[in-house]
């Protein structure tokens, strides 16, 4: 991606700011929620149940997936429209059913994130 500076106003580098100020509290908050310990890993283990033969191999559970919230989206899509891709902004949201972001599918939140983040 190439960024053009000179087309940057005052007000869109207020936006473009906070968007990465969000974008790095998001990031910050991953990865202090992703510091658990094995004490918490114990604790957390759903129970197995053991049918049939056992061989000795445990096969777990997968991870639930971190819920993508809607200021990520917000954040992400804000810095595209700033940098000039306001119709790709507009047409990723028509392609999930929806003309502004609060009509989004909550369910539809992640894959809608990483759509973003390829524009």
């Amino acid at each position: 991606m190439q960024i053009q500076f000179d087309k940057l106003d005052g007000p869109a580098l207020r936006v473009l700011a906070k968007a990465l100020i969000e974008i790095a509290d998001l990031q910050e908050q991953q990865l202090e929620s992703s510091a658990i310990s094995t004490s918490d890993v114990v604790l957390a283990a759903p129970p197995v149940e053991v049918t049939g033969e056992v061989t000795g191999e445990v096969t777990p559970a997968p991870a639930p997936a971190p819920a993508v919230t809607l200021e990520q989206i917000r954040a992400i899509c804000a810095a595209k429209s700033n940098f000039g891709k306001v119709a790709e902004v507009k047409a990723l949201l028509k392609q999930f059913g929806a003309t502004k972001l609060t009509d989004v599918d909550p369910a539809k939140f992640a894959d809608l994130l990483t759509a973003a983040e390829a524009l």
